[in-house]
């Protein structure tokens, strides 16, 4: 009977038992996914700690990924029924779940992180045909603060920044992160530089001087 009611609202076209079937396959293969637990593990590196990322961020990953696979399967079972009153088929446990798994959070988007000397440092990456204009990097100030006001970050631009932009950077507020663009990733990729040498020689010179840009020269 369920099979037979599933079948007969989705052959009829309804909008509604449609896209809570879709929304239900979509997060029933959320333990194959992993979205949640990525997530999870980089939101607490972040807010919490590096050294805690890995224990107590799995744990809530795991909580978040059996949570929405258990969702989708509710979903899935129950399609063809709207979830709230006025035949409402929008999606349910959304105060602990996110309609949809997603790693990056709308208007706090970042691409990663890493771990140097204990710290931790945010990443935005661009791989534009151009050099990038100031609006990317002013953006990528903004997400960093809104996580802490001692967060900081490393900006990756493959073809490097307009005169304009460094301009735009070094004036007014104080930089929180540093730029690298295509000539430092070439130099880590032929070898004639080790990554962690390259950020932390562009760190000394951040933080001694403020300098948000500078070629780092192999030794």
């Amino acid at each position: 009977m369920p099979v037979a009611l599933l079948v007969a609202g989705l052959v009829s076209g309804c909008a509604g038992p449609e896209q809570k079937l879709g929304r239900g396959l979509n997060n029933f293969y959320e333990p194959i996914r992993l979205a949640d637990m990525r997530h999870s593990i980089e939101q607490t590196a972040v807010y919490d700690s590096p050294s805690s990322s890995y224990t107590a961020g799995v744990v809530r990953g795991l909580g978040k990924t059996f949570a929405r696979a258990g969702v989708g399967l509710y979903e899935i079972v129950t399609a063809p029924f709207p979830n709230h009153q006025d035949r409402d088929y929008g999606p349910v446990c959304t105060n602990y779940l996110t309609p949809k798994p997603a790693y990056r959070l709308t208007g706090e988007e970042i691409d990663g992180h890493f771990l140097l000397d204990s710290e931790t440092y945010l990443v935005e990456t661009k791989w534009e045909a151009r050099p990038l204009s100031e609006e990317p990097l002013l953006v990528f100030r903004g997400k960093i603060e809104a996580r802490s006001n001692v967060s900081r970050g490393v900006f990756v631009a493959a073809n490097g920044f307009t005169e304009a932009c460094l301009t735009a950077i070094r004036s007014g507020k104080q930089p929180n992160f540093f730029l690298l663009d295509g000539y430092d990733l070439v130099q880590v990729v032929e070898g004639r530089i080790d990554l962690p040498t390259l950020l932390r020689e562009k760190l000394r010179l951040f933080a001694a001087k403020g300098t948000v840009f500078v070629r780092i020269d192999p030794p």
